[in-house]
């Protein structure tokens, strides 16, 4: 799950996820804590990316110690700031300065880039998958 407003760390996430065949779940900033673990359950994220606002990182950091869905939240990336315990992007990004990634071999019809949650007029949003040519298809 990336929970980003429209910064240029929110393109930066999203291809790296891309690249190595991860699926972006993007979320709005101000969704509150009832629509933001509903997403996170539906999507099985593993991990999130998000920033120092809106109080989201005590709402996911309670549910990364005290998980229960098995294969859920492993980690917490924050997005300009630092929390103990926590690795940050800027973290990450010194990490791939230093490593070689193979190529991932994506078939961009079939494999999943992003999911994204509709608004959920009738009931809760739904999940909307989008291939990498989906995506490719709505960009050309």
């Amino acid at each position: 799950m990336v929970c980003l407003p429209n910064w240029h760390e929110f393109l930066t996430i999203t291809f790296s996820l891309a690249k190595i065949g991860a699926i972006i779940v993007p979320c709005n900033t101000r969704y509150k804590e009832e629509e933001l673990m509903y997403i996170l359950e539906n999507s099985r994220a593993k991990a999130v990316f998000l920033i120092d606002k809106y109080d989201h990182m005590d709402i996911f950091r309670n549910k990364l110690n005290n998980t229960l869905i098995e294969g859920g939240l492993k980690q917490i990336f924050t997005v300009r700031f630092h929390a103990v315990g926590f690795k940050s992007l800027d973290d990450l990004m010194e990490i791939g300065k230093c490593r070689t990634f193979p190529e991932m071999g994506i078939d961009t019809h079939e494999d999943i880039f992003s999911i994204l949650y509709t608004s959920g007029t009738t009931g809760y949003p739904k999940g909307v998958m989008l291939s990498h040519y989906n995506v490719l298809k709505l960009l050309s």
